[in-house]
């Protein structure tokens, strides 16, 4: 039993350290959205946003795991309820983030690329799990080049939507009412 708690403390460390701290809300349980008047104390976010809406915060350069980003948060009552992640666009990039969130728990529910559309789900209520995995799988790979891509990825309450026009990838958190 002791073991199984420092494995769960050990991985929280990890992914805290490998998250900026705005997006902890998006990708662990039981942590709180950082509050408009935290981002206004903090030397490493600036207002950005122009006073007709929402209040908006950029970062600077932060780290997702291994990959560089900047990033807009922005605050509705007060608190943060959505990160948008702005990166420039490579292939390698592309499938890191990826891989940070399956890693992160999130689990892929529908892909847009071009005008072609696969739902997890849909797919679910005709096919069995492992065939719908190969479908999709698939479906990833007989378009790699073309543009432009969508992905939407859950995990609870939590949506991450992973969008590139081939020049720059935007990989946006917000929460969402329903769950999977």
């Amino acid at each position: 039993m002791r073991v199984i708690v420092l494995l769960c403390v050990i991985w929280s460390c990890w992914v805290s350290a490998n998250v900026p701290d705005f997006i902890l809300p998006f990708v662990e349980q039981n942590t709180h959205p950082l509050t408009q008047s935290e981002l206004t104390q903090r030397n490493d976010m600036i207002e950005c946003g122009d006073e007709h809406r929402a209040p908006i915060y950029c970062s600077d350069v932060v780290e997702y795991y291994k990959t560089s980003a900047w990033a807009e948060l922005e605050i509705t009552n007060s608190e943060v309820s959505s990160v948008r992640m702005h990166i420039d666009f490579s292939r390698m990039a592309y499938s890191d983030l990826q891989l940070n969130l399956r890693r992160d728990g999130f689990q892929l529910t529908q892909v847009m690329i071009g005008d072609q559309y696969f739902s997890v789900q849909e797919q679910l209520t005709k096919h069995s799990m492992p065939e719908v995995d190969k479908a999709l799988v698939l479906f990833l790979n007989q378009t790699p080049t073309i543009f432009p891509q969508q992905q939407q990825w859950q995990k609870g309450n939590n949506i991450a939507q992973l969008v590139t026009d081939g020049q720059a990838i935007c990989l946006v958190f917000t929460h969402s009412e329903s769950t999977l």
